[in-house]
């Protein structure tokens, strides 16, 4: 398993002067875990008793179909592990997870984490500086970090933009599979040890022939509630602070935190309450993208602008990822005649060439030209995307080409729910959302649970939170309910309409009356 290296965590090799966040204690799995479940289980009655070996083994065989069990229900567990990366090229927001999309690049193509605990920038002289809240200053740098948990590839964002040569440093949570031995050390977050004794308890009282107190069994279901709740957080917006200034995800809970404007330092974060019910459905949004696979075999001898001869595609440069032309038969290797598919095609259409016995050897193509159709075969001109593996296809070899069709663009849309905590709704940025694709704005809707009023502000930036005024995009007709409850395609006359891939957007109440919760969300199609 990946158990914990507690050697990170001396001064010399762990980031921010070798301290762990508060709450945090490396545990050595008998004694931390097995020890005190068995305590619960009135298997080992008295205090400071060693439970035998057998019974240990017992227990840490029970601890790993516990484990198993729960991931079967997505309850799955998870230890704290210390990552570090470079941050070059310097920008305002970074990638992190892994995409099976060929077309997407990650800045940081790791597992992504399901929680960051604390996070810090290194420094190039030995010494860090912990990032936390905005507004906070550490050798003349805002620690402002923010990270959307989108998946499977969530960015995280930093106010400002880092300096050059720094090096992020993260605490992130990663799944445990199993535990091998009684002396593993593991570094669990404090809400996952709790959940793994008590539940161990349960199963490991009837092993041994006891009665589960009812206290433990109560305590145990409590426990697994609480992890379903992490596992799977629902942002909710905390309005007690007054008027917000800045809006973030306080520590990666998955709670919208609106900080305040009060002369005073905040106060500190009181529990999420439940989850409100489910929104209407909003309109469909873009249709996916379907794909055809078709064989063939590379003709890596001849670049020469003619048939290839059935089945065969052949490159107009002896360095294939170099060539503007691929020389396609209509006739497959399975004898299937795809003219009729490519005719289809328009630039920049993109379709993959790839290995059949391994993917990671791949071409990208995008079409910059219709097909040129000749007699039993035709020319495609193209441009590289991309590739991978070799990148390269040796004679003869067969290949796959898939055709990818999109179809045509719905409406997509993207929206908050603004939460007043049963009081009317305060003024102030509510919250901000990441826009994965490019898009165009075609109208808004707003619905509240009542009849009122409601102004909200609309702003965007790329690759980090706007600033309400000067990247305002609502002009002088803002999203607006005037004495109502629901308006439907609002009119975008006078916005700045146009939205680029990763641009985060703002929303910033300016009037509100009579209305305790409003869902503000933005019509887009993409482009």
């Amino acid at each position: 398993m990946a158990t914990f290296n507690s050697a990170l965590f001396n001064s010399a090799l762990f980031g921010g002067g070798g301290a762990l966040p508060p709450g945090l204690t490396p545990r050595q799995v008998g004694q931390g875990l097995l020890y005190p479940a068995l305590r619960k289980a009135q298997v080992t009655l008295g205090p400071g008793r060693t439970p035998s070996p057998a019974q240990f083994q017992d227990a840490i065989d029970e601890l790993n179909r516990l484990t198993g069990s729960l991931g079967c229900d997505r309850l799955f567990i998870y230890s704290i592990t210390r990552q570090e990366f470079a941050l070059d090229p310097v920008k305002g927001s970074y990638t992190i997870g892994f995409s099976h999309d060929p077309f997407i690049t990650v800045d940081f193509p790791v597992e992504r984490p399901q929680m960051i605990e604390s996070a810090n920038v290194l420094w190039g002289d030995g010494s860090s500086s912990p990032l936390a809240l905005a507004g906070s200053v550490n050798r003349g740098y805002a620690a402002g970090f923010y990270n959307d948990r989108a998946y499977p590839v969530s960015t995280i964002y930093f106010d400002p933009m880092p300096p050059s040569g720094s090096t992020l440093e993260l605490l992130t949570w990663t799944q445990v599979p199993y535990f091998q031995s009684v002396t593993d050390v593991v570094l669990l977050p404090m809400q996952y040890e709790d959940a793994l004794v008590l539940n161990l308890a349960v199963r490991l009282a009837p092993h041994f022939q006891k009665d589960v107190p009812p206290d433990v069994r109560r305590d145990a279901q409590l426990s697994l509630m609480r992890l379903q709740s992490i596992n799977a957080p629902q942002p909710i917006a905390d309005l007690n602070w007054g008027p917000g200034t800045w809006g973030y995800y306080g520590g990666d809970s998955g709670a919208l935190i609106i900080s305040g404007g009060g002369s005073s330092g905040a106060g500190a974060i009181g529990p999420a309450g439940p989850p409100g019910p489910q929104g209407a459905t909003g309109p469909q949004g873009a249709p996916g993208v379907s794909s055809s696979v078709f064989p063939y075999r590379a003709d890596a001898n001849s670049q020469a602008a003619n048939d290839p001869g059935a089945g065969t595609i052949r490159w107009n440069n002896a360095n294939q990822t170099l060539a503007t032309s691929l020389f396609v038969d209509v006739l497959t290797s399975d004898d299937f005649d795809v003219i009729n598919l490519f005719r289809a095609m328009n630039p920049p259409a993109r379709f993959v060439i790839q290995d059949e016995d391994t993917s990671q050897n791949h071409q990208v193509w995008q079409m910059t030209a219709p097909v040129i159709e000749r007699p039993d075969w035709f020319e495609v001109p193209v441009a590289l995307v991309s590739s991978g593996g070799a990148g390269t296809f040796s004679h003869n070899t067969r290949i796959a080409v898939l055709i990818m069709a999109e179809g045509t663009t719905g409406v997509s849309t993207l929206g908050l729910t603004i939460d007043g905590g049963g009081a009317t709704v305060t003024t102030g940025v509510k919250g901000y959302i990441s826009v994965p694709f490019a898009c165009t704005i075609t109208g808004w809707d707003v619905v509240a649970d009542q009849s009122g009023s409601v102004t909200i502000e609309v702003a965007k930036k790329a690759g980090s939170p706007p600033n309400t005024t000067s990247d305002k995009i609502s002009g002088s007709a803002p999203m607006q309910l005037s004495g109502a409850q629901l308006v439907q395609n609002g009119s975008v006359s006078g916005w700045t309409t146009a939205v680029a891939a990763s641009d985060v957007i703002g929303f910033n109440v300016t009037a509100a009356a009579t209305v305790t919760r409003v869902t503000a969300t933005l019509r887009m199609t993409k482009t």
